[in-house]
């Protein structure tokens, strides 16, 4: 858990609009919200907020009206095209009671069987665990080095933290190195195959009958 404690500010600008002028100020605005508490609107101008959620960390050391509490990073979001951070969503922690988060799941080193042509697949990107606020690990690091083709690290196989537990089948695969897939192209029609042929295309209805006897007298009439 990081010991830096963040500043935060209640905000009381409300709208796009309001929030939208922060935002161009490159202030940082968000929600804290916990148990037995109302939704706090809040901004931030504190650098050293947004470099810890750079960093990927999940539990803070939080202040608002010279309170300090411990809270969860439960969401941020992203304009990804300018590489900023637009809002935060924190959750206020109770001690002694255990959270949800989701946070990354990363594989060190180069499997073996990438040698052999192989890739990484990852069935999961990001796990979520509980546990109590102090033991929220920033990421689950595996070591998938030893992993050959057709190999896969599961669940179970995890190097989890003590106290913190995953809320899937032990023996669901986490991470697998595969053969790529390999591509088909269409094969061409087989020489002398007879190619379909176009349908025919009708431009005038057939005559009903007795509309053919008509149409004879008629010519027979003008050439008189």
């Amino acid at each position: 858990m990081a010991s830096n404690v963040v500043d935060l500010e209640e905000r009381k600008e409300r709208g796009k609009t309001a929030v939208k002028k922060l935002r161009a100020r490159g202030v940082l605005t968000g929600v804290l919200y916990g148990r037995q508490m109302e939704s706090k609107p809040f901004k931030s101008s504190d650098a050293q907020f947004v470099k810890l959620l750079k960093s990927g960390a999940k539990v803070l050391r939080a202040r608002l009206n010279n309170e300090e509490f411990d809270v969860i990073v439960k969401e941020v979001q992203h304009d990804w095209l300018r590489d900023v951070m637009l809002h935060v969503d924190l959750q206020r922690t109770v001690a002694g009671q255990k959270v949800r988060v989701t946070v990354p799941l990363v594989g060190k080193g180069e499997a073996k069987g990438q040698a052999a042509g192989g890739i990484v697949e990852y069935h999961f990107r990001e796990l979520e665990v509980e546990c109590e606020p102090s033991r929220v690990p920033d990421r689950i690091v595996v070591d998938i080095s030893g992993l050959d083709l057709g190999q896969s690290i599961h669940i179970s196989e995890l190097p989890l933290p003590p106290g913190v537990t995953v809320d899937i089948h032990p023996e669901t695969p986490a991470i697998t190195v595969v053969l790529p897939a390999l591509v088909t192209e269409p094969t061409p029609a087989a020489a002398g195959e007879e190619e379909p042929k176009e349908p025919e295309v009708i431009t005038a209805r057939p005559p009903k009958e007795g509309e053919e006897g008509e149409e004879e007298e008629e010519e027979e009439e003008e050439k008189k």
